[in-house]
């Protein structure tokens, strides 16, 4: 059993069971408006430092949606249109971005394959930081593409 994992240390710090659970039902309740991640990817020196010294931060951004499908919706705590809409929908609202797909709109969303099973890999990260939580997880689901200001993105994915 690892006891010390430099890839788990972060701002807020990750919390205990019951606090996870409280996260959930905030969520549930619309306490909480949005889920966004703090990509704080560093070098590898940054974060294989002794115990303490170790910066805080984690590469989210590449595996954020298919952790909390995996770990959220597959086990029933919240359902896929709640996650669709607390990680891309709401925070778009918020900066000002339409999401509304018509003619005349720049294209702004993601294609996600809900049934592919993955194991996240170190060489697959596309960040500089590959201080990902997940490295070596088997995770549900995976966001295959995206379009951002009309523009598509297939090399996303990890």
């Amino acid at each position: 059993m690892e006891i010390y994992n430099p890839n788990l240390i972060c701002n807020p710090p990750i919390r205990d069971e019951e606090n996870r659970k409280a996260l959930v039902r905030a969520l549930k309740e619309g306490v909480i408006d949005f889920i966004a991640t703090d990509h704080a990817p560093h070098a590898y020196h940054e974060k294989e430092a002794p115990v303490g010294e170790t910066l805080p931060g984690i590469e989210g951004l590449e595996t954020a949606f298919s952790a909390l499908y995996t770990h959220l919706v597959l086990k029933g705590e919240i359902d896929l249109k709640t996650l669709i809409d607390v990680m891309s929908r709401k925070p778009a609202n918020f900066l000002g971005v339409d999401t509304s797909i018509r003619e005349g709109n720049e294209a702004n969303f993601f294609l996600f394959n809900p049934n592919e099973k993955w194991l996240v890999k170190r060489e697959d990260i596309i960040s500089k930081g590959k201080n990902n939580p997940f490295l070596g997880s088997e995770l549900v689901g995976r966001v295959v593409g995206v379009f951002a200001k009309g523009k598509f993105y297939k090399e996303v994915r990890i």
